[in-house]
């Protein structure tokens, strides 16, 4: 693509200008690691987008079921991504990104699992309170046995 023949340029620009010519070979496999990087990264945050972390207030707070097709949709469309980005064969590539997604997939359950948890604790605790306080409130009242 463009973008990857302009970085070809550069390598050559900038060894034309310290005097030493690289050869297409090792420049071009240059160019391809770069690609390949910038395409993982670019993947990663697809996901991300699509899968976001919950957050302590309990936006991107999903049920267990809703949130694993929410992770293999996103993991789908990072892997399609890098799939259109790659300049060789993407199966390490592919190996990559899944290993980094599934260690973001471990965190994205466990902070859902202790958002929601914390999120019922304070609600139960408000119910609570609110509950303690209706009661005393009724015994309290001389009429409350009519």
């Amino acid at each position: 693509n463009g973008e990857a023949f302009a970085r070809l340029a550069q390598i050559y620009v900038r060894g034309i200008n310290t005097g030493a010519l690289p050869a297409i070979q090792s420049a071009w496999r240059s160019v391809i690691e770069i690609q390949e990087q910038q395409g993982l990264e670019k993947a990663l945050d697809i996901y991300g987008v699509l899968c976001p972390m919950p957050t302590l207030d309990g936006k991107h707070l999903l049920d267990d079921k809703d949130l694993a097709k929410t992770h293999i949709a996103a993991r789908e469309r990072a892997l399609e991504l890098l799939d259109c980005i790659a300049l060789r064969s993407t199966k390490a590539l592919r190996t990559k990104l899944n290993a980094r997604i599934e260690k973001i997939w471990a965190e994205r359950q466990t902070t859902n699992y202790v958002v929601s948890k914390q999120l019922c604790s304070k609600a139960a605790s408000e119910a609570w309170k609110e509950a303690e306080f209706s009661t005393e409130s009724v015994i309290r009242d001389p009429n409350w046995v009519e």
